[in-house]
């Protein structure tokens, strides 16, 4: 197979979509060789009964499963007539692999003798890695006397390499399966990574997580035995992280120490860094999803979490906050992705392409929102990342239509009298997902504008501006039921849903606002009562919606207002007070709150001039609750940030949940500067309520 071809093969299995504008600038030819090669390879696949590469408006499409991919891989790229010929692409996995073992520089001319290319070839090969290299902020650097070499952060360096390896096409089968036959490639990978060394990391994968998330998604599989095998090779090689106190100081999880210990018992490491065996550790937590607390990201998550769900919502007009479940999904992913993006591990994501064609609207809106939040929470993601946080939306999405009858709102404008006119709306409703929310005469068509109307049709040639309207027979024929099936269709974004059945939960939401906003005080006791009463007729509530309000939490015992403070310890103590006398917390739960901070950072402060003071659950909390304080005089927590804190909140959090709504006001207060100055300012605790819950103060 020709060098070019083989190129163009490879780029065309790593991703779903490729562009052939894309392609013929990376492999220099014109659009129409893009097009000849595409149909010689499609001759190719329909001799081994593999679909083809679909070309249309200037894409390439690949419809092949992993399993064709990595047959093709065994068969036409990693093998091959020439046992010694390289593509480019294989050519730079090649040399990644000699600098991940390297312990000393590397000499370009020895791996050109190997690899049999001209120097003008290696020269170009050379100018790509060191591009790729130069977005993970390394150097390649070369000199006649001392070699070449890649320089720069070790975690970027086991970064680079992971995205090289899982982004071959077939890595899988390389790895785990003897070929028959093989290249310089294969050869190369076998020497760096023995098969049995491959398969006994696989099988403690897959005996120590068994039904976990790492297990069940093959993608983040591979990712951790990839991830692994390059620790390993690195540690041999005496190249390590840095000596990182974040990383010693992460909670541990029993089974991914217990994995690490396993590894590192097999292949016999002394390991001389400290750091090495937790950031191994927390490699795997990454992908895991172990249910651990890292506190330094809870707050952070739980804030990100709640403002990206209300921001699709809103951009999408989309009630997501109604599925039950997508907080957590969400939540647990952004969790991991701060961990990961912390210490710099990226996880690829094979279905980028897909998704992101799939639901370009919720992908837009996701990118849309961690580029509009950059500055505020210092989060940079990849596309990879994105696609992931999508699938989460979209199931949500497609959960929430169970749940929904879409309609078009509609209106008739009718010439011919009102019989006529309700004739049609029945006929219109009995074939087509309308409700005909009114039928006009054409004196009546300015009441367009006071109704919410999806589309109008009229039986009279008459003007309708700003909603989309078409003229039909006042009697239907066939030929109006085809114009009407397309219309609909064209406008198809402007259905509208309704619930199918009563949404119990909140009509006791609605229930108890009603009486909230009539001023009637309530009781626990009258809750109580109010969902025995909803049990015994059959109307079941999900108690994670019901959640407080920081109005029904706060009372005018946990409110201190211009308080003074040493420092950001004395600041901790006094906020925890009211909780502490009322018995929300124990002692404990004071200490663990200043112990956090010690040992994460400042991580509490996650606004300008407002601190979250929080532990986990465990720490001493005996019941939900929460205080506020505010500062006569702004203390310095250490974040350049947002210091001087003024108003610090005390969570006593009993789950993830149960305070969602506390978060989502101190969401809002954050966006609210100055709201916050106000309060700071307010000696009156009555005061400070009514500006606090003042939906429009600003």
């Amino acid at each position: 197979m020709r060098e070019r071809l083989i190129d163009l093969l490879n780029i065309l299995m790593s991703s779903d979509k490729s562009f052939v504008n894309e392609l013929t600038s990376r492999l220099t030819v014109t659009s129409k060789t893009i097009r000849n090669e595409v149909r010689e390879l499609n001759a190719l696949l329909l001799d081994s009964g593999f679909p083809e590469f679909l070309v249309k408006h200037g894409t390439i499409e690949n419809n092949l499963t992993k399993k064709q991919i990595q047959y093709i891989g065994e068969q036409y790229v990693l093998k091959g007539d020439d046992k010694i010929y390289l593509s480019p692409q294989q050519r730079i996995l090649y040399l990644a692999l000699v600098f991940l073992t390297a312990r000393d520089p590397v000499f370009i001319v020895d791996v050109q003798r190997q690899l049999k290319v001209s120097k003008s070839s290696m020269d170009k090969d050379m100018r790509f890695l060191r591009r790729k290299l130069q977005r993970y902020h390394l150097q390649l650097t070369t000199s006649l006397k001392s070699g070449a070499q890649i320089t720069g952060s070790e975690r970027a360096i086991r970064l680079v390499l992971s995205d090289l390896l899982n982004s071959q096409p077939g890595i899988s089968t390389i790895l785990t399966s003897k070929l028959i036959g093989g290249n310089l490639l294969i050869n190369q990978i076998r020497r760096v990574f023995l098969i049995e060394d491959v398969l006994f990391i696989k099988e403690k994968i897959i005996s120590i997580f068994p039904g976990n998330n790492l297990v069940a998604n093959d993608n983040y599989l591979q990712q951790v035995l990839i991830l692994t095998l390059i620790w390993v090779t690195r540690v041999k090689n005496c190249h390590y992280v840095s000596n990182d106190n974040n990383l010693r100081n992460m909670p541990i999880c029993s089974k991914s120490t217990r994995y690490v210990n396993e590894i590192i018992k097999y292949f016999g490491l002394e390991i001389e860094v400290k750091s090495e065996k937790a950031y191994l550790v927390f490699v795997v937590n990454c992908f895991e999803n172990a249910d651990i607390k890292m506190l330094d990201n809870w707050g952070k998550a739980q804030i990100i979490s709640i403002a990206l769900i209300e921001w699709v919502e809103k951009r999408l007009e989309f009630p997501f906050s109604q599925n039950e479940s997508l907080f957590e999904r969400v939540y647990r992913h952004v969790e991991s992705m701060l961990r990961r993006l912390d210490q710099r591990i990226r996880v690829a994501n094979p279905l980028k392409e897909t998704v992101k064609e799939s639901y370009l609207e919720v992908f837009r809106a996701v990118a849309d929102f961690f580029s509009a939040t950059k500055d505020e929470y210092h989060v940079t993601l990849s596309e990879d990342e994105i696609g992931y946080l999508v699938i989460y939306f979209s199931t949500a999405q497609t959960e929430v239509e169970q749940d929904q009858i879409y309609k078009y709102q509609v209106a008739i404008v009718c010439n011919y009298g009102m019989a006529t006119g309700r004739l049609l709306a029945a006929k219109l409703e009995e074939h087509f997902k309308v409700e005909v929310v009114a039928v006009l005469s054409v004196n009546e068509i300015s009441v367009l504008k006071t109704i919410p109307v999806s589309v109008v049709f009229k039986t009279i040639d008459v003007e309708i501006t700003d909603i989309p309207n078409i003229k039909l027979n006042p009697i239907l024929t066939e030929t109006d039921f085809m114009i009407i099936k397309k219309f609909l269709k064209k406008n198809s974004k402007r259905l509208k849903y309704e619930k199918k059945a009563l949404d119990s939960t909140r009509l006791f939401s609605d229930i108890l606002d009603f009486l909230k906003n009539s001023n009637i005080e309530i009781e626990k006791k009258f809750v109580s009562n109010l969902q025995y009463i909803f049990h015994v007729n059959h109307l079941s509530i999900n108690e994670r919606k019901v959640q407080p309000m920081l109005k029904d939490l706060i009372s005018d015992t946990q409110i201190q207002l211009q308080l003074t403070a040493e420092n950001w310890e004395a600041a901790i103590r006094i906020s925890a007070q009211p909780l502490l006398r009322e018995g929300f917390i124990k002692p404990s739960y004071v200490e663990a709150m200043l112990e956090s901070v010690e040992r994460y950072g400042p991580y509490i402060v996650i606004g300008p001039s407002i601190a979250l003071a929080h532990a986990r659950p465990t720490d001493g909390v005996e019941k939900l609750g929460i205080s506020i304080t505010t500062l006569k005089k702004p203390i310095n927590f250490g974040n350049s940030e947002n210091d001087p804190v003024q108003i610090i909140f005390c969570l006593a959090a009993i789950d993830n949940y149960s305070h969602l709504n506390v978060m989502k006001s101190i969401v809002k207060l954050i966006n609210n500067q100055n709201k916050i100055k106000k309060l700071s300012s307010i000696s009156s605790i009555s005061k400070f309520k009514e500006t606090l819950f003042d939906e429009n103060s600003n």
